[in-house]
């Protein structure tokens, strides 16, 4: 049977699935379980689903916590210090100011980051007094600070970083479910558990759309089961395109409109 004679062939009902109707127990609005008991009811026969649209705000640290150390080795011993930078939404100018703070409590010699050139090609400057210190391509944070090499600043100098700095924070949201996936695949490396996928379009604390009318933002094929399906439940994980859980903060929803047919 194609799949448009299943679901002409099905009965049918909306589902609305919101992280305001998440679980008490779900750990974040990242990764959270609703009940369908309490949520419209249980869902009996599944055939498949098709998504009409997503909405999510873009609230999403562009240094989160996979991307928020630099890590520098004092030359005197090859004493190594990770700076740990507290996860937000930073613009060049905060990001410097929290560096230089951060640098300050963990290591003993002064080590100063400044911005040199014109914008909007600005690069990041690195000094220090007291020893040599190597800057390390291996930070998490350094794609962000414009650091593609490692390179050594010694005592009374400065260096420029190689590139200017990256701070673009998250370009989309893959929304990820082993509960509505057709094949019921395991979350992790190689998954195909992405359900549908948000472009984060919008600046920075602006609400993001998507719609079964648009093509190219929105994927809105039919999902099929290969065998009909019992839901007491469904958990949604949202990823990045690296695969990273993306957080969001408890007074923001994601919220996915769906409908589902059934026999």
């Amino acid at each position: 049977m194609s799949s448009n004679e299943n679901i002409k062939n099905s009965k049918s009902r909306y589902l609305r699935l919101s992280t305001e109707d998440k679980r008490e127990s779900s750990s974040s609005n990242g990764r959270f379980t609703i009940d369908l008991l309490t949520s419209g009811g249980i869902l009996d026969n599944v055939k498949g689903f098709i998504i009409h649209s997503i909405e999510c705000p873009n609230v999403f640290d562009n240094v989160p916590t996979w991307a928020n150390t630099l890590t520098l080795v004092k030359q005197t011993g090859l004493v190594s210090y990770d700076v740990v930078i507290p996860n937000s939404y930073y613009y060049i100018d905060d990001l410097i100011t929290e560096l230089n703070t951060q640098i300050n409590l963990v290591t003993p010699d002064v080590v100063t980051i400044t911005k040199v050139g014109i914008a909007p090609v600005e690069k990041l400057q690195f000094g220090v007094v007291g020893d040599d210190y190597e800057f390390k391509l291996s930070s998490t944070i350094a794609s962000k600070l414009g650091i593609t090499a490692d390179f050594i600043v010694t005592d009374g100098s400065s260096v420029i970083a190689q590139a200017i700095p990256n701070l673009i924070g998250e370009t989309a949201v893959y929304v990820h479910s082993r509960d509505l996936t057709p094949n019921n695949l395991i979350e992790g490396s190689g998954s195909f558990s992405v359900i549908d996928k948000l472009n984060l379009d919008k600046p920075y604390g602006a609400t993001c759309y998507s719609s079964l009318d648009d093509p190219v933002s929105h994927l809105h094929k039919y999902f099929p089961y290969e065998t009909l399906k019992t839901m007491r439940s469904i958990t949604i994980v949202l990823r990045n395109t690296q695969g990273n859980v993306l957080i969001i903060p408890d007074n923001f929803n994601f919220t996915m409109m769906m409908t589902i047919f059934y026999k």
